[in-house]
């Protein structure tokens, strides 16, 4: 079996004092070269990495045509040699049935796998991502950018998809903010609580398989990434969650600062918005 992993890395800053910094000074060596000689505190941190992952996503399914002692081994590469606790999630809730995601028991098994594997007292960590909402909330009526009758490749940019729009013209935040909730308490009623949530893959990168394109800020276009986000936020702070996922943002495809900046500028320009980004997500392609 082939895993296709998608490394994932969450810190965090700690609050602690540093009075005690690194102390410098620079001596010189007997050849009259100048050397800088560090002295570290290893009991003062800086930052917490609460773990390193990867993503369980496309193919992931492959394990299911395994044999069980295959899977065995393939989940102690793992979780118990590895040791890996975050895992990435791809949230298909309501991408062909009501009320289900049909890859849930798949996410069941790795997750499973994850917590009877990994170091005692140390639980799995799961990150949600998005790449597409159901169809219904996509202009395109579709998961996946639109294709002709002849089931040809997409002929313009509107076929791509973005959020769905209201009678009233109106992009539909509170629609879409309301079925990830549903779709996070949905996968916590069966088993996987989820921490961190990242609503969009790919936020920027229009595709020709499941995306929702949207821009930093609301156009005629395209639905605005930043409102969408705080919606969501909004929407999990009042919904009835054991657990309430944190969110990470933008997850643009390029690691680019200015494109980043740009979301990053939206979402905190927007009320809780601050409140809302609990970290910063994004890919490395370009």
């Amino acid at each position: 079996m082939t895993l296709v992993l998608c490394a994932a890395c969450f810190t965090g800053c700690n609050s602690n004092d540093n009075s005690d910094e690194e102390t410098v000074e620079t001596v010189t060596k007997e050849d009259g070269k100048t050397y800088t000689v560090y002295t570290f505190t290893p009991a003062t941190t800086y930052q917490t990495v609460d773990g390193i992952g990867a993503g369980f996503t496309y193919y992931t399914g492959w394990v299911n045509y395994q044999s069980s002692s295959v899977q065995s081994a393939e989940f102690d590469t793992l979780f118990s040699d590895a040791k890996i606790p975050i895992l990435r999630f791809m949230c298909k809730y309501e991408y062909t049935t009501d009320n289900v995601d049909e890859e849930l028991a798949t996410m069941q098994k790795f997750y499973t796998a994850a917590k009877s594997r990994l170091p005692s007292g140390e639980s799995p960590i799961v990150l949600m991502c998005c790449w597409s909402p159901k169809a219904s909330l996509k202009s395109n009526g579709n998961t996946a950018a639109k294709k002709d009758s002849s089931g040809n490749a997409i002929s313009s940019s509107a076929d791509y998809g973005t959020l769905i729009k209201d009678s009233s013209g109106n992009y539909e935040y509170d629609a879409y903010a309301a079925w990830w909730a549903e779709a996070v308490k949905y996968y916590e009623t069966n088993g996987i609580p989820i921490s961190y949530v990242s609503i969009q893959n790919e936020v920027d990168w229009p595709t020709t398989y499941e995306s929702c394109l949207f821009s930093a800020t609301e156009s005629g276009g395209y639905a605005s990434y930043a409102k969408a986000f705080v919606a969501v936020y909004n929407a999990f702070q009042s919904a009835s969650l054991t657990k309430v996922p944190s969110l990470l943002g933008p997850e643009t495809l390029t690691a680019a600062s200015s494109n980043i900046k740009s979301y990053t500028d939206a979402i905190l320009a927007e009320t809780n918005g601050s409140a809302a980004l609990a970290g910063i997500a994004h890919h490395l392609y370009a």
